[in-house]
């Protein structure tokens, strides 16, 4: 793996895998949602599908085309710290792909017309996520995590926000953060660094730089658990258990990413064989971490039968206060870690993965990825490690409980009380 650095401060890093017919590659640029202020939400993700509908070049089916047309795709996702626009293509049309990515990202038209089309899409986005009770009820926890931040909004925006989005407000976003210092072009398959960087001088070198913006702090001062039920009709009643945890660089990373799988990052996990397999109380339950550069959140999620809500969370408390007390037997703990190498090298076989690995690395952390250093960070786990850590994380302080569905009163009520 290399990286290098144009005159103008673009970061280019690239994995050459040379048994492969295809490239992928990314453009990570450094906003996203919690980067905006409260009237601009929904802005990352408004750009993010606005830049498709044509550029200086080319038209918005000409950018499919050029793609699509050798057998290519191309994608874009926005999340909250980063955006980021994909292509992955056979190796020999890199400077075709490169050419298109440059070009829509830095020189889009902004269209009125396009604008105001795309404004009815996002909003049925955003209802189509409304009526995702598995989707929304994690949305409701976030806003009790971080309330009045923007990691606390929705990604998409609001109705009200995204309409009121104008061509100058776009003009002015897109000017403030999409610049040669805030942007990573990644790219993982056949083709050497030198001719990487080559192409990327070509497309990127007129472009400069700005000032760069700075996002509102998260604060991690919660004192108390915080609830939200939504009363909806719903076949399932939905939960989503959510507690603070560590920023995407702390020492404790991979301790609490292994502690995820032990608890239930997958079937073999502490959860899914109590709450499901033992209990049969639910069809789905799992776990996930989520970091942030200055805050996080362990969660962990299920679906079930209104009449098994009270009794799944006695469950899920029960096995967090499990494991902060026991011990936990060196097999479970291997077994976890085992998991852990699998996924990652598994993760590494296709050109799309290792460049989303090698783009997140470097636009979060500004260091490359090296699977060596996080199969050595695995490996020096201990169970003392993972203990501190579950004590951390699971106390009734840090607690936010979001729960979507046909829910009475005095159910509200024995929740808090268990749970308090």
């Amino acid at each position: 793996m290399q990286e290098s650095k144009l005159d103008n401060e673009l970061r280019v890093v690239s994995h050459f895998m040379p048994n492969r017919t295809s490239v992928s590659l990314g453009l990570w640029v450094k906003v996203g949602g919690r980067y905006e202020r409260k009237e601009e939400n929904g802005i990352s993700h408004f750009i993010e599908h606005i830049v498709f509908k044509g550029s200086e070049k080319r038209s918005c089916t000409q950018i499919k085309q050029a793609i699509e047309g050798v057998g290519g795709n191309l994608n874009a996702f926005t999340s909250e710290e980063f955006t980021t626009f994909l292509a992955r293509i056979p190796h020999q049309y890199l400077t075709r792909a490169l050419d298109v990515l440059s070009d829509m990202v830095l020189n889009p038209l902004f269209r009125q017309e396009d604008i105001e089309r795309e404004k009815i899409v996002i909003c049925e986005e955003i209802k189509m996520y409304l009526d995702l009770p598995t989707h929304y009820v994690h949305f409701l926890l976030n806003q009790l995590l971080w309330p009045n931040h923007p990691l606390g909004r929705f990604l998409a925006g609001s109705f009200e926000s995204v309409k009121s989005i104008n061509r100058e407000k776009l003009c002015d976003y897109h000017r403030e953060h999409y610049f040669p210092q805030n942007i990573v072009l990644a790219v993982a398959g056949n083709l050497k660094h030198k001719r990487v960087v080559e192409e990327a001088e070509r497309c990127f070198s007129s472009f400069t730089n700005r000032r760069k913006k700075e996002f509102m702090p998260a604060l991690n001062n919660q004192r108390e658990p915080r609830f939200n039920f939504l009363f909806r009709q719903t076949a399932q009643t939905h939960l989503c258990l959510g507690f603070l945890s560590f920023p995407r660089a702390h020492r404790w990373h991979y301790t609490l990413k292994l502690l995820d799988v032990i608890l239930g990052a997958n079937m073999s996990s502490r959860l899914y064989q109590e709450v499901r397999e033992e209990r049969g109380l639910v069809y789905e339950i799992s776990s996930h971490t989520q970091e942030f550069q200055d805050t996080g959140v362990f969660s962990i999620s299920a679906g079930v039968e209104k009449r098994n809500l009270v009794q799944t969370l006695k469950v899920i408390k029960e096995q967090l206060e499990r494991i902060k007390e026991e011990k936990i037997g060196e097999e479970e703990i291997e077994r976890a870690k085992e998991f852990m190498r699998g996924q990652l090298m598994l993760g590494l076989e296709n050109t799309n993965n290792y460049m989303l690995s090698i783009g997140e690395e470097l636009i979060t952390l500004d260091r490359l990825f090296s699977p060596s250093r996080i199969l050595k960070e695995i490996e020096r786990i201990s169970e003392k490690d993972l203990q501190e850590v579950s004590r951390n994380i699971f106390q009734r302080e840090r607690l936010n409980l979001a729960v979507i569905g046909e829910i009475e009163k005095k159910e509200e009520e024995k929740i808090v009380e268990l749970l308090s």
